[in-house]
C-alpha cells in the first residue's frame, strides 16, 4: 500500500541509525526487554506503527511519526481507520 500523504512528511527509501545514549549498562545488569528495544526503536524512528482490532479500531498507535501528524501516542485508540483516513 502506497500513502503518499505521509511522503510529504518523511520521504521513502530513507535510511537512518537508532543510537541509544544512555550510559553503558554494568556486565551483570538485566538485558533489555524486547519492548524495551522496540519503544527505543519508535521513539527515534520516523514512522508509525499501529494495530487495530476487528471493527478496524486502533488499539495502539506508536512512534516518532505521529509527532509529524500533530498526534502522542494511542491518541487514535477507539477510533475506526475510516473516522481518521
Amino acid at each position: 500500500m502506497h500513502a503518499p500523504f505521509l511522503e510529504q512528511f518523511f520521504g521513502l527509501g530513507r535510511k537512518g541509525t537508532i543510537v541509544d545514549n544512555k550510559p553503558k549498562p554494568s556486565p551483570d545488569a538485566p538485558e533489555p526487554t524486547s519492548e524495551q528495544r522496540l519503544r527505543l526503536i519508535l521513539s527515534q524512528l520516523p514512522a508509525i506503527t499501529w494495530t487495530v482490532d476487528r471493527d478496524l479500531r486502533f488499539t495502539s498507535s506508536l512512534g516518532a511519526g505521529l509527532n509529524a501528524l500533530g498526534l502522542h501516542e494511542n491518541e487514535l485508540r477507539g477510533r475506526t481507520l475510516m473516522d481518521y483516513f
